[in-house]
C-alpha cells in the first residue's frame, strides 16, 4: 500500500479545543503482490473523539472515518491516527468495520516535504 495524506490540525492538547478545520484525509493504493488489482480509496470525515500522548515523541488520535470501498463508503469507521516525531504517521482501521480489507495491521507513512504533497495526487483528495 501507498498513497498520500493530508494532516492539517492544531498543536492543542484538548479535544475540547480541535476546530472543524482540523482535518485528516488520506488516499491510500493498493495493489495485490502479484501486480493485480491496483485500486484506491479514501479517508476522509476524520471525527475526533480523544488526542493523547503516550510519550513525549508521539500523539495519539481517535476517532471515526469515511473509507470508501467497491461497495461505497463506509462511515463511522473506527479510526486510530498516530504521529511519531513529526516524521512517521500509523493508521490503524478497524479490521472487523471494512471486512478485513487493510488486513489486521497498521497502514504506516512518512511525513514528506510540502512541495513535495503539493506536487503529488494529494489534489485528487477532497478539502
Amino acid at each position: 500500500m501507498n498513497g498520500s495524506w493530508r494532516l492539517n490540525i492544531s498543536n492543542d492538547t484538548s479535544i475540547q479545543n480541535y476546530q472543524s478545520s482540523d482535518v485528516f484525509n488520506a488516499a491510500i493504493e493498493m495493489v495485490k503482490s502479484d501486480g493485480t488489482t491496483r485500486h484506491t480509496h479514501t479517508m476522509t470525515d476524520f471525527v475526533f473523539l480523544n488526542v493523547s500522548h503516550p510519550d513525549n515523541n508521539s500523539t495519539l488520535y481517535n476517532g471515526t472515518s469515511t473509507i470508501s470501498l467497491q461497495a461505497g463508503p463506509a462511515t463511522d469507521i473506527p479510526t486510530t491516527l498516530q504521529k511519531s516525531n513529526d516524521n512517521v504517521i500509523i493508521i490503524n482501521i478497524d479490521p472487523e468495520s471494512v471486512d478485513n480489507h487493510f488486513g489486521k495491521l497498521p497502514i504506516y507513512g512518512t511525513r514528506s516535504d510540502p512541495q513535495f504533497m503539493h506536487n503529488s495526487s494529494m489534489s485528487r483528495i477532497v478539502k
